[in-house]
């Protein structure tokens, strides 16, 4: 939660209930990515799942492509959390 102090007197907006929902995953699914907002305003679904089905056809790492998702969504300009 953030308080009035750091959003400028402005109420944040935010609140405690998460959304929640299930997806059934098939036997052909190749990967799930899981990301907050911050990285979804700012990077098309369809360009993560280029890069990441990319990513594992180089042989690169799981952890490597977290890290590059992550700073596709910086290089992107995002403002929020990623």
């Amino acid at each position: 939660f953030k308080l009035e102090k750091y959003t400028s007197g402005k109420v944040s907006g935010l609140i405690p209930d998460p959304h929640v929902f299930e997806v059934v995953l098939r036997v052909n699914d190749e990967f799930v990515i899981m990301a907050s907002d911050g990285y979804w305003d700012v990077v098309k679904p369809i360009t993560a799942v280029a890069f990441v089905r990319n990513m594992l056809k180089a042989g690169k790492d799981v952890n490597f492509i977290c890290m590059e998702l992550a700073q596709m969504a910086i290089a992107h300009g995002t403002a929020d959390n990623v």
